[in-house]
């Protein structure tokens, strides 16, 4: 049986995790449930499965099929010792025309969601305009494959406008702003799976400058085998943000916040905070 992985005594094969039943939409941390464009749910499932098969290529992952797998798909990353393989499906890797079709699809909702996401926090029309109308060039759509129980990927906040997230079966945690668990630690909680879930991310903070809009926590532990995809939503490289609370005024693009790898104070230092327990 070609592909499949031998975890918890039971063997998997890859192409059994994937579920057909995301039919819904969860903006976390506590939005309701609401029904998923037909359009949208038929792109995550494309993109899922077209995954499905790259990361079934060549398993399990040796040397060889390593090299095999990167010159295939140029951006392919491995971190064994966390069980975690990632997949781009953008830059220097062209997807095949229907995978390059559906990651449009999640493009155009992630843009949708954002521009509900600045509506309800009040801003102006002509302000919403203009942000929605750039090109949103940064984006990326990235496959993520846990081959194993107890997989993770450490506690962060995304670098995006809105991130869109859909699984094949739990191990998502989110910590929402202002929750406190046992000890003072970040409150954890498991988040509903098979739906698309979506939320906000550090640039939609910086661009709303408040604490109206927090870049959601999160991190992965896998309960067994978990494959998914992830859509970032993010500006164009020359978009301009105008730092706060800075004297002289800063205005920083996004190119230069990424080639720093850190964003302007205040803002690092919130972000920081948020993955940090809660003093006693």
């Amino acid at each position: 049986m070609g592909g499949c992985l031998a975890r918890d005594r039971r063997v998997y094969a890859i192409e059994d995790l994937l579920l057909h039943e995301s039919d819904e939409l969860q903006w976390l941390p506590s939005g309701p449930a609401v029904p998923l464009p037909a359009d949208v749910r038929a792109a995550a499932d494309t993109v899922l499965a077209w995954g499905a098969g790259v990361f079934r290529e060549d398993a399990p992952v040796t040397p060889a099929a390593l090299t095999a797998r990167q010159q295939r798909h140029p951006g392919y990353e491995h971190h064994p010792s966390v069980g975690r393989q990632v997949l781009p499906v953008d830059g220097k890797f062209a997807a095949p025309p229907d995978v390059a079709a559906a990651r449009g699809v999640l493009k155009a909702f992630a843009v949708a969601l954002f521009r509900g996401a600045l509506e309800r926090l009040g801003l102006p029309p002509d302000f919403i305009g203009d942000v929605a109308a750039q090109g949103f060039g940064s984006s990326a759509l990235r496959l993520n494959y846990y081959d194993r129980p107890g997989s993770i990927c450490g506690p962060h906040t995304d670098s995006t406008f809105v991130t869109l997230v859909c699984d094949t079966s739990p191990g998502l945690y989110i910590a929402p702003p202002g929750g406190v668990g046992v000890g003072g630690e970040l409150d954890w909680q498991l988040a509903p799976s098979r739906a698309l879930a979506a939320f906000g991310g550090r640039f939609l903070y910086c661009l709303t400058d408040g604490g109206a809009a927090p870049p959601l926590p999160h991190k992965v532990v896998s309960k067994g085998p978990r494959l998914s995809l992830t859509f970032f939503l993010r500006p164009d490289a020359d978009f301009v943000f105008d730092v706060p609370r800075t004297d002289p005024p800063v205005a920083a693009t996004y190119r230069e916040i990424i080639e720093r790898r850190a964003f302007p104070p205040p803002w690092e230092d919130i972000f920081d905070s948020l993955l940090k327990p809660t003093p006693a």
